[in-house]
């Protein structure tokens, strides 16, 4: 009597699990950098390789350790990494941001990006980070 109920009531939450996204995870970025990591949702994540070379563009907004929201992008082409605080659009300004110095060592397994020991400057030039790293898994786009 009792498989007969829970039967039906999984099948309903797993109805509703993925009629709302709960099912279905998002791609996710995060960099981990010496204060801690900086979470966040790429909404555009483009990989395209050209011969040796991969052009990557990924943007989206997310999350700073300290719960402050930030907007990051990430270019191959470009070989930068820009996070811009307060701001959750690519189009918006910021006036606090943190920028890689320096060339990217980027690595791609499938839809997967990793980006290791980057130099991160602030706005004004300072090194905040001499050793962080970004890891993008746009497989799930």
């Amino acid at each position: 009597m009792h498989k007969k109920i829970l039967i039906p009531l999984f099948c309903i939450a797993a109805f509703l699990g993925s009629s709302f996204g709960l099912v279905y995870a998002k791609p996710t970025g995060a960099l981990q950098t010496s204060s801690g990591v900086f979470t966040f949702v790429p909404k555009l994540c483009g990989i395209h390789k050209e011969g040796d070379f991969y052009d990557i563009e990924v943007h989206g907004a997310g999350v700073a350790p300290g719960g402050e929201k930030v907007y990051v992008e990430f270019s191959s082409t470009a070989d930068a990494l820009d996070v811009n605080f307060g701001v959750d659009s690519m189009l918006a300004s910021s006036d606090t941001t943190l920028q890689s110095e320096g060339q990217l060592q980027i690595r791609v397994d499938g839809k997967k990006i990793r980006a290791i020991e980057i130099k991160l400057v602030d706005q004004d030039r300072r090194v905040v980070d001499a050793n962080a790293t970004l890891e993008i898994d746009c497989s799930l786009t």
